[in-house]
């Protein structure tokens, strides 16, 4: 592994600087009581431009996709936010934290590949090669607890015929579900990352990734699903190629897709799509909810995914007997959606609200896209078992944004991880060993 001293190019400082300074006139702005709701929208776009990545699942594309959606283009057209001027000091409040938000994972990202854009790894990688008992058993995990969780939530019947309510009845099947998740992930990616297809076994791949898709009830799964299975070829794509525009569409087709399955009833027209698919966009509603209604704080929600560990152990719990954030606020603002099974999304700005009156949390924001920096250099250098972590948490990005710093699921995708690395990279090894590859030092080899 060789890498360079790290400093920032002028091209980087320059968008760095130009960046800062639109923040602080934002700031200027908010205190001088001006609509904040165009300058969001025109500030992301100036950063966004001025930071744009070559390559397609950049996370910067991934933070800009959901600013400029949730909080730029929803607010601007959806029926939700007609009265938004009605209020307008909470707006400019929330509009002043999400540019913060936004302006701070952008510059801390074009830091990060500053800070490995020279970086070379040595010959080795992290692939995933599993043993046929290996594909087998993860197969046969697949279909089994695929099975159990379809019986667990009304039936193969109700899923055919409203698969909205099937997925509201999923609660006591949470385990099931990681189960047929996770091991039909790490089945496409395996495949995915094999040079020798067939047609056959396209069909086949392909044919279990849209089961998958259908009983995962999520649009973010689907889609994750989707780039699992593709990961190899769409890791490597540049932003600026016809191909990303079919995988955008192929995206936004899943999204509308998600909602019609979901929505079937009350969906009658193209409007219709439009518009609801619009209001789905909703964060910006509950984090001014958050502004108006609850006071700030310190430590409110932040800990609270470890009450996922806690109240199994035992009942025990930090603050209120729930492990994440949006559960506590549906059951206080949103009581009847909870009761039908329904999670209203509170943003990252929430958690920070609640938890370090915002501005304390700024540390742990940068903290956190330092780390999703370095994955994606691991991904994209590495390849192998990084391309699979990386494609998950990029998916994770979105989760983090509408939803707080800390996630309880991380309580299992660490272990997995971990597991996943360890596995793969020594066999990696002894396969080189083989091939007459040399060690330089502990865990690390080169090839002539």
């Amino acid at each position: 592994m060789t890498k360079k001293n790290f400093a920032l190019t002028k091209k980087s400082v320059w968008r760095i600087a130009i960046s800062l300074l639109y923040l602080c006139f934002v700031f200027i702005s908010y205190f001088s009581g001006f609509n904040l709701q165009y300058m969001f929208v025109i500030g992301a776009v100036i950063i966004y431009i001025l930071m744009m990545p070559s390559k397609l699942l950049n996370p910067k594309n991934i933070v800009f996709g959901f600013y400029f959606m949730w909080y730029g283009v929803a607010p601007l057209l959806a029926s939700r936010y007609e009265n938004l001027k009605d209020n307008l000091e909470i707006a400019n409040k929330a509009f002043l934290m999400c540019f913060c938000t936004y302006a701070i994972a952008m510059i801390t990202l074009e830091i990060m590949e500053n800070k490995y854009k020279n970086y070379r790894a040595q010959n080795y990688v992290f692939k995933i090669k599993l043993l046929p008992l290996e594909k087998m058993a993860l197969f046969f995990l697949f279909l089994i607890a695929l099975s159990i969780y379809i019986e667990k939530t009304g039936g193969l019947s109700l899923w055919l015929t409203d698969a909205n309510e099937a997925f509201f009845n999923r609660r006591g099947s949470g385990g099931f579900y990681l189960i047929f998740e996770y091991s039909l992930l790490i089945l496409l990616f395996e495949y995915g990352n094999q040079k020798n297809k067939t047609i056959l076994k396209n069909i086949a791949y392909i044919s279990i990734c849209l089961c998958g898709m259908f009983f995962c009830g999520s649009k973010s799964t689907a889609l994750l699903m989707l780039l699992i299975l593709f990961s190899e070829q769409i890791l490597k794509l540049k932003l600026k190629n016809p191909k990303s525009l079919i995988v955008i569409g192929v995206g936004i087709a899943v999204f509308i897709a998600g909602m019609y399955i979901r929505l079937r009833p009350v969906i009658t027209d193209l409007a219709a799509i439009i518009s609801t698919s619009l209001n789905y966009f909703d964060t910006f509603d509950e984090l001014m909810l958050s502004l108006e209604e609850i006071p700030p704080s310190w430590g409110s929600t932040v800990l609270l995914p470890l009450n996922w560990v806690l109240m199994k152990l035992g009942g025990y719990y930090i603050n209120v007997p729930y492990h994440d954030m949006s559960i506590w606020l549906t059951t206080i603002y949103y009581p009847d959606s909870w009761i039908n099974g329904g999670t209203h999304q509170w943003p990252i700005e929430t958690d920070m609200y609640l938890s370090f009156n915002y501005w304390g949390g700024i540390p742990f924001l940068i903290l956190y896209f330092i780390i999703i920096g370095i994955v994606y250099r691991n991904a994209e250098h590495k390849k192998g078992v990084w391309g699979y972590i990386y494609i998950i948490e990029m998916m994770n990005i979105i989760s983090h944004l509408r939803g707080g710093l800390f996630i309880y699921w991380y309580w299992y995708l660490i272990p997995m991880y971990i597991v996943l690395l360890l596995r793969f990279r020594r066999k990696e090894f002894r396969k080189d060993e083989k091939n007459g590859c040399k060690k330089i030092e502990m865990k690390r080899y080169t090839c002539s």
